[in-house]
């Protein structure tokens, strides 16, 4: 099992700045689980056009699909990924674990969603900092990833 830290371009602001997100693959590649962060709808849903709105992260289940909640930028062709770590599955499925408690703990903290804030590239680094590994380099770019380099007000987790 792998975990992944992807990167899609965003269409509406000429694919320069990108969405970060951490995708759970199996040893064949399949996705498995992805875990993003951005801003949500009053009704729940996942905004993907969001300029503010509440600060959420969510994680996907492939196997109980909803892409309106949850997101899927794994299987988009103009993602990429790379390896942010690789191992047993019970080791992967320790490091995600403590991913998905980082999740369930940024969400409660109540923020709000900006664009070239708190957004889903400083959640992205924020759950890769949790599960005890490094960034990627790419995570930091400010204008490839506006937001990778901003930290929580407080210790969420």
């Amino acid at each position: 099992m792998k975990i992944l830290f992807g990167s899609w371009p965003i269409p509406m602001f000429g694919y320069m700045p990108r969405h970060n997100f951490l995708a759970l693959v199996d040893g064949q590649e399949n996705p498995v689980r992805e875990l993003n962060g951005g801003a949500k709808n009053p009704d729940g849903t996942f905004n993907y056009l969001a300029f503010r709105g509440p600060l959420t992260a969510v994680e996907t289940d492939y196997s109980r699909r909803d892409t309106a909640f949850f997101p899927e930028f794994y299987r988009r062709p103009a993602s990429t990924v790379s390896i942010l770590m690789e191992g047993s599955e019970a080791d992967v499925l320790q490091c995600w674990a403590n991913g998905t408690a980082a999740a369930a703990a940024i969400e409660k903290l109540g923020l709000r969603y900006f664009v070239l804030g708190t957004n889903s590239n400083t959640v992205a680094t924020a759950l890769v900092r949790k599960m005890g590994l490094q960034p990627p380099v790419q995570a930091f770019y400010r204008v490839q990833s506006p937001g990778g380099r901003r930290r929580f007000p407080m210790d969420f987790a």
